[in-house]
């Protein structure tokens, strides 16, 4: 659970931010476009045979992610709704969880955040990088998103050669599926997960309460949620976690020392959510 002290900070900021949506005379307007990435400039574009990358690619056990290729067909971005066209775009979170992953299962294989022969899901998997490197680090994956994302998903896992069923290393897992998944549909995936893992998923404020009961219907009693989480802004923040704690989740907040070193940002936490 957060300190006393901090929840508190976080409902007084709420609480005031909803008296100024009050007194505009106006109702607020949908959120804007969230900018994009802000440090670490990568490429995920995939060469065509035989050429070379353009920029430095982004690598989890020592193999490049790809996410874009000619080959991949993309749908018109033009008329999607904001919430879709956020899942187009890698967000900073996404590298600062894909790397803490590899920290914890490379770096130090005793770590109770060790995914290899875990079995996760990702909520929110957008362009699937944070699913695809768990895969790649040794995981069995479950990727969601709404509908209109899946097909490229799956466009997505194909690219990195990490379907299910394909032969690999031993160490790598795979992505056993890519599924649609909406936060206010009933949940329709029968399996159980060691893990929960989001990245960048806490802005819209009319999806913070079904994200959060989402989280909580695939928590079982030994299952931990892993969230990199940016804060968009404080009466976002608390809605989230006043209703992780409505939910029975503890909320632990991880020090920055145990993320990976060269993968920090000081607008960025890791959380850990489970069962009390």
């Amino acid at each position: 659970m957060l300190p006393a002290r901090e929840r508190w900070e976080l409902k007084r900021k709420a609480r005031e931010a909803a008296a100024r949506l009050e007194q505009q005379d106006e109702p607020p307007k949908a959120p804007l476009l969230l900018t994009g990435p802000t440090w670490f400039s990568f490429s995920f574009q995939k060469p065509l045979r035989g050429g070379q990358s353009n920029g430095t690619p982004f690598t989890i056990n020592g193999q490049p992610l790809y996410l874009e290729s000619p080959s991949l067909e993309e749908p018109d971005r033009a008329d999607m709704e904001h919430e879709v066209k956020t899942a187009y775009t890698v967000w900073d979170c996404s590298l600062v969880l894909s790397k803490f992953l590899e920290h914890h299962s490379r770096s130090q294989p005793d770590s109770r955040f060790n995914i290899q022969g875990k079995r996760l899901i990702e909520l929110g998997s957008g362009r699937g990088l944070v699913g695809l490197s768990a895969a790649r680090l040794g995981a069995n994956v479950t990727l969601t998103d709404l509908n209109s994302v899946v097909p490229t998903l799956k466009g997505i896992v194909a690219l990195n050669g990490l379907e299910a069923g394909k032969s690999r290393t031993k160490s790598e897992g795979a992505v056993e599926d890519v599924v649609s998944l909406d936060w206010n549909k009933p949940i329709k995936i029968g399996k159980e997960f060691d893990i929960v893992l989001a990245a960048d998923v806490v802005w819209v404020e009319a999806l913070i309460r079904p994200l959060a009961k989402t989280i909580a219907a695939f928590c079982r009693p030994k299952t931990i949620a892993i969230c990199a989480h940016q804060s968009r802004s404080t009466r976002g923040d608390a809605i989230f976690f006043d209703a992780l704690e409505e939910l029975s989740l503890k909320v632990e907040r991880l020090p920055k020392n145990l993320l990976h070193p060269d993968f920090t940002k000081e607008t960025i936490d890791v959380y850990i959510f489970k069962r009390r």
